[in-house]
């Protein structure tokens, strides 16, 4: 039997399986929609009417009602479950891990229990102003202020969150649409000059090739942490000196360490000074040979920097913090991390002339921009709009850096016999 159509206007029902069918009916305005129910045909007729009724009488709400109740209804919490399965796809391990984080800290405490419509622009200003900026307590829980900076963040993701809450709309407007994020000015980052190099490796033991040879690469090559220990040998061109940056290995806590793309997603070529080229060279000698000795042992796949007496165990990033931090120390020399001396790349190249946007894209940032000179929003429109990165930057960069580090370890070494003389 053909099943009776009814006219838009009507109560009808809508057949979603061939057994499977729900009733919608337009009265006054407004749509009514019964839920889903197994019936037959003559069932569904009964239904229909039954609905008509029930509309009429007041017994069921139209739809746009009942989303006003279900978001009444909706916490804070539900929100951020939401919202942090919604990133599951576009945002990168870490940073999922620090949404995560500041929501079970210090967020959720707060809100969490919250229906949506009841959190306030002024809730969310004094949250970020002076909760976050003192000393609280929360049930048995102590919390220490935060900086300026971390406060920032705080604000950010909120924002993030409401914007998409109104996207959804779970909410009619974002209550931190008009509020303004917490002032922080950047700590400029600790780098070195040519003369501080010079006097880092006056001092550095020349019994270590491995170490000497990552700390030359970042310096050199401006890598994150992440991607130094990250890089492999499949990246490294010898015939060019270029290294192409595509991997990373990130520490994320409650994961260990995974393997992921460079940071922004955005691989890039650097140049190789020849130096470093020649010590990576005399060092895969050394590579081989106890890659060779534990055979199928060897757990360092193609990883430039990984333990070799340890069947290549692949390092985690916080060990070279540690023995960078202690060499420091023990020789008296002012303090920097590798991210520092990514800063002391950047510096020194700008200094013998290398345009801002070409220092910028080897350094691998998203934008044409670069912190140790201000960063994109202070950097003048054409530089943002209208200056790309040189075509031959790699190559520009591998001769500047090869200069570079010759007169470094000049330096070093006169410094080293001045020294020996005046003992």
């Amino acid at each position: 039997m053909k099943r009776k159509k009814n006219k838009p206007s009507d109560a009808h029902v809508e057949w979603r399986t061939p057994t499977t069918a729900r009733v919608i009916f337009y009265h006054k305005g407004e749509r009514y929609v019964s839920n889903s129910m197994t019936v037959s045909e003559e069932e569904a007729e009964i239904a229909r009417l039954q609905f008509i009724l029930d509309v009429k009488s007041g017994k069921v709400l139209p739809q746009s009602a009942q989303r006003v109740a279900a978001n009444k209804a909706m916490t804070f919490a539900n929100l951020a479950a939401i919202w942090l399965d919604d990133r599951q796809g576009s945002a990168s391990a870490k940073t999922l891990h620090e949404d995560k984080r500041r929501l079970e800290s210090r967020i959720l405490p707060v809100f969490g229990s919250r229906s949506l419509d009841s959190i306030s622009g002024f809730d969310l200003d004094q949250y970020i102003k002076r909760t976050l900026a003192k000393p609280w307590t929360h049930g048995n829980k102590k919390y220490t202020p935060l900086s300026d900076q971390s406060r920032k963040h705080y604000y950010r993701q909120l924002f993030r969150m409401f914007k998409q809450a109104k996207a959804w709309g779970f909410i009619p407007e974002n209550p931190m649409g008009g509020l303004s994020a917490p002032s922080a000015q950047n700590a400029e980052t600790p780098h070195y000059s040519i003369e501080e190099l010079a006097s880092f490796w006056r001092t550095f033991p020349t019994d270590h090739l491995q170490r000497a040879l990552l700390i030359h690469a970042a310096w050199t090559m401006g890598l994150r942490r992440e991607e130094l220990l990250g890089l492999r040998w499949g990246d490294i061109d010898f015939d060019n000196l270029t290294a192409n940056i595509e991997h990373c290995r990130i520490y994320i806590p409650g994961q260990g360490v995974i393997e992921k793309g460079p940071k922004n997603g955005l691989p890039r070529k650097v140049g190789i000074s020849r130096q470093v080229a020649d010590m990576l060279q005399q060092y895969r000698n050394e590579y081989d040979r106890y890659k060779s000795s534990f055979r199928r042992g060897w757990q360092g796949q193609d990883l430039i920097f990984v333990r070799l007496a340890d069947q290549g165990e692949p390092y985690n990033p916080s060990t070279v913090d540690h023995w960078l931090g202690e060499y420091l120390t023990n020789n008296k020399l002012p303090h920097i991390t590798l991210h520092g001396f990514r800063h002391t790349m950047g510096s020194l190249l700008n200094e013998v002339g290398m345009d801002v946007v070409s220092v910028s894209e080897l350094l691998g940032h998203k934008t044409k921009q670069a912190g140790f000179l201000g960063g994109y929003e202070s950097a003048p429109r054409v530089t943002r709009t209208y200056i790309h990165k040189s075509k031959d930057a790699a190559a520009k960069m591998t001769t500047l850096m090869t200069e570079i580090l010759d007169k470094v370890m000049r330096l070093a070494a006169e410094s080293s016999q001045t020294s020996s003389h005046g003992k």
